[in-house]
């Protein structure tokens, strides 16, 4: 098995790695040693351009459609027109290039087209896809006139003759998992991850994982099951006091797995270092790339100063956990339409993030500096799509970006 490692300042062939001959070298960390096709770059790589990202559009409130709590993620088709997911509505929103408001579709209810809990959509080949996580099925729309065509089960429970490995032990731990991220291949089959994303009382989160399996639309049916598995974590804080239990989700400073699929690779990476992991439709590995990278030390205050406005029983359950001696090196990653990945590193500046934008093979295209409050969700066509929430307000919009590389 032959390891490659390369960084940006030289290039020179040794039996196991091919990299510069330094101390950052020999302090490879050991986990890293088995992975096929690392690439491994310094610490404080020099960008090799500029980037701008120009505000463009703003999608906020408007006559017809109040935002409330949204799916976390947004789609936009080729035409540019943004779809926005209302979980409270359990309805998607649909806005022209412009901003302009156009229309709904898709309500409330366990009928065809309907929904209990929109968890994903993805946009395909004329159509658009939307998971149900609740009960466990896809709906499918046409994207000219957004005519219900037809669901699809995606539940396991009832296929006994075809079921993935992991269904025995995750019902022994009272774990029930249900289809959580929606993917639609170039070949039109369904990527689905899943997993519990229920956490109570009886928490159990030690060994809860995502699950990935292949689902083929055209006949019905399951194809592949466990292509990828990855630990849960999901920045959990289970607070326990006397007999009262608290539980919180997304803490920053919680270990996360993070993920995100386009154009037949998957990427998946740890926060705590800057190891990022692709593999391909079908769950096979890839390549991985790796950055020396310091994280910022973690204080109480700055811990804090994230949840202003929250109880006293909150910060209680903060203060009490055990915290890290630093924060995660990111926050978040995204994969764009031509295969770079943006990530957000986190720096001792507690108000924004350093952004990283890499090309295919890991190298550093540029690096920029925005808010916390920018949440990037999708970068499309030239441009940046962002959840944004006013900090005062605490109104959401959707802004879109004009990127500009090589300014």
């Amino acid at each position: 098995m032959i390891h490659s490692v390369r960084l940006t300042s030289c290039l020179i062939l040794l039996h196991l790695f091919v990299g510069c001959a330094s101390e950052k070298t020999e302090d490879l960390p050991e986990h890293l040693s088995t992975i096929e096709n690392l690439t491994v770059y310094s610490e404080n790589p020099t960008p090799a351009t500029d980037i701008e990202l120009i505000r463009d559009i703003s999608i906020g409130d408007t006559d017809e459609v109040f935002f409330g709590r949204m799916v976390e993620n947004i789609a936009v088709d080729h035409s540019g027109k943004v779809f926005i997911a209302d979980l409270a509505e359990n309805t998607i929103h649909l806005f022209d290039s412009d901003g302009t408001y156009l229309q709904n579709f898709g309500r409330s209810g366990q009928g065809p087209g309907e929904f209990e809990a929109i968890w994903d959509f993805d946009i395909h080949d004329g159509k658009v896809h939307v998971l149900d996580y609740r009960n466990s099925k896809i709906s499918v729309f046409d994207l000219d006139t957004f005519e219900h065509i037809r669901d699809h089960d995606v539940s396991l429970h009832n296929r006994r003759d075809n079921q993935p490995s992991w269904i025995s032990w995750t019902r022994d731990k009272g774990l029930f998992y249900s289809p959580t991220d929606l993917f639609v291949r170039a070949d039109g089959k369904y990527l689905l991850l899943f997993s519990d994303e229920g956490v109570g009382s009886a928490h159990n989160i030690d060994g809860r994982t995502y699950e990935g399996s292949i689902f083929d639309p055209q006949t019905d049916e399951f194809t592949q099951h466990d292509v990828v598995s990855f630990e849960w974590t999901g920045q959990v804080l289970v607070h326990e006091d006397g007999g009262s239990v608290m539980v919180m989700f997304r803490i920053p400073y919680k270990r996360s797995s993070l993920y995100d699929y386009t154009n037949g690779q998957f990427v998946h990476g740890w926060p705590e270092e800057m190891l990022f992991r692709f593999y391909d439709g079908n769950g096979k590995h890839q390549k991985a790339f790796y950055y020396f990278y310091s994280n910022a030390a973690l204080y109480l205050d700055d811990v804090l100063m994230h949840f202003e406005g929250s109880g006293d029983d909150f910060k209680h359950a903060i203060r009490s956990d055990d915290k890290p001696e630093t924060w995660p090196a990111f926050q978040s990653l995204t994969l764009d339409d031509e295969s770079r990945l943006w990530v957000s590193t986190i720096t001792e500046d507690q108000d924004s993030y350093k952004w990283w934008v890499l090309d295919e093979t890991g190298d550093l295209i540029a690096t920029f500096s925005w808010p916390r409050n920018y949440n990037l969700k999708l970068v499309k066509d030239g441009h940046a799509y962002t959840m944004e929430r006013d900090l005062e307000t605490g109104q959401q919009e959707v802004v879109r970006y004009k990127i500009k590389v090589g300014i």
